[in-house]
């Protein structure tokens, strides 16, 4: 509905009053030149309202994209790689006034598109991201971290690199230091559990032994990169997980000017319409709007507090499937620590359902937000060891046998072993200068 459809139906409502007499005519009258003002109004300040878009002066962030051979592993039902390209996408699409730089890496980081705002010509690239597509083997992050910097280091206004990698660093020399002062926001691709590492005719690749590869999340060393300039880790989930980006730099639309000025116009004819009414009448609408009003004013709690509280009521009741359903709901609308304990907690249930495979990513989003906290470490174990009960035999496809594989499920040492990739650690020493070399790899993806 547009604003002048407005008009004619103020004008039948307000002649309803015209026959009371001269003075309702008069009134009558008055009103209806008011609301045609109103709209006059209404409709100039919608006219050429200029809207924030590409032009407009955003964060500068260089994406750093793992293209490995690792990110061919597929950890569910996509491979690393898939996932990174679908947060790309949403990262660019939502955020319109930003300058971005894309930054693919394996062994060596080059610069695929220069910082810019053109998000079409972005998105091309993104879409032809491509395991291996640089020729240097072996993956090395901290190398590409130091290229972001330089190509960050003449933006102006806020600037911060999003990078996307398992982590796993292959080449045999000593990583350079990190960035100083630069924020780095880590989207892991991978799981702890690890994947076979796929071949060349997309059979699993196999090591002199003839055993499968199994490519890891170097948990510890992503940790290193957020901690160091103080980023986060933003661990996937129900929901994207660059969300806390697009939250930071405001993804939302703008408000619309004609909704706003349709509101105001739609509050004022609602107004005059009630003026025409006798007074008893209108003072007993006006009392009930109010009443309304105070009803609609409680002290909630924000709907993912609402939802872990609930989560523990129906815990509380016995309600297991119930509760573990709530906490998932709580996880999606909450952020930080908040998140990682609803995390904890669908997992930590799950894990007593003996549905070790559906709570170890859960747990392992939660190691992840809070690598130091020994309940989330403890409950990750139990659900590796419930998970290599399922699977029978050890855990994970192609793994060497140690003592204790073999019995059914991981043993303590095992399972310690793979939550070595996700303690907490002080950041590395950074410096000011990096030289970018090609060498030999100790491992080739």
């Amino acid at each position: 509905m547009t604003l002048w459809l407005l008009l004619p139906l103020a004008s039948l409502a307000l002649l309803s009053g015209a026959w009371r007499g001269r003075a309702a005519r008069k009134r009558w009258a008055g009103d209806l030149a008011a609301l045609l003002a109103l709209l006059l109004l209404c409709a100039g300040a919608t006219a050429d309202t200029p809207v924030k878009g590409k032009g407009a002066s955003g964060p500068a962030l260089a994406l750093v994209v793992d293209v490995s051979a690792s990110m061919a592993a597929a950890d569910g039902e996509l491979a690393r790689l898939a996932l990174a390209r679908r947060e790309l996408r949403t990262l660019v699409s939502l955020l319109p006034a930003a300058r971005f730089a894309l930054i693919p890496f394996a062994g060596a980081a080059t610069v695929q598109v220069p910082l810019g705002s053109d998000g079409d010509a972005l998105l091309f690239f993104i879409d032809q991201l491509t395991p291996g597509q640089v020729a240097a083997p072996g993956s090395a992050p901290e190398e590409a971290l130091a290229l972001a910097a330089e190509v960050l280091k003449s933006a102006t206004g806020e600037k911060a690199i999003v990078l996307f990698s398992d982590g796993e660093r292959t080449l045999p020399e000593r990583p350079p230091q990190l960035p100083v002062g630069l924020p780095i926001y880590v989207v892991p691709s991978g799981t702890l559990a690890g994947a076979a590492l796929p071949g060349n005719d997309d059979t699993p690749r196999r090591d002199d032994r003839g055993e499968v590869i199994v490519t890891r999340l170097d948990g510890e060393r992503l940790q290193r990169f957020a901690s160091a300039g103080g980023g986060a880790i933003l661990p996937l989930g129900a929901e994207p997980a660059v969300t806390p980006l697009l939250r930071r730099w405001g993804a939302s639309a703008p408000p619309d000017p004609t909704c706003f000025a349709g509101l105001l116009a739609a509050v004022a004819f609602g107004l005059l319409l009630l003026r025409q009414l006798p007074a008893w009448p209108r003072r007993r609408l006006a009392l009930i709007s109010l009443c309304l009003f105070a009803a609609c004013q409680g002290n909630e709690l924000p709907s993912g507090e609402l939802a872990f509280a609930q989560a523990l009521r129906l815990h509380e009741s016995g309600k297991v499937d119930a509760a573990a359903t709530a906490f998932a709901d709580a996880a999606r609308l909450l952020e930080g620590e908040a998140r990682a304990s609803a995390l904890f907690n669908q997992g930590t249930l799950l894990v007593h359902q003996n549905r070790g495979e559906e709570a170890l990513p859960l747990l392992e989003q939660a190691l992840l937000l809070l690598p130091g906290d020994d309940d989330v470490r403890g409950n990750f174990i139990l659900a590796l060891r419930a998970v290599g009960a399922e699977r029978g035999g050890g855990f994970g496809e192609g793994q060497r046998s140690s003592p204790g594989a073999g019995s059914g499920e991981l043993s303590r040492e095992e399972a310690l072993q793979l939550l070595e990739g996700v303690k907490a650690a002080p950041a590395a020493p950074v410096g000011d200068t990096v030289q970018l070399r090609e060498t030999a790899v100790a491992r080739d993806w």
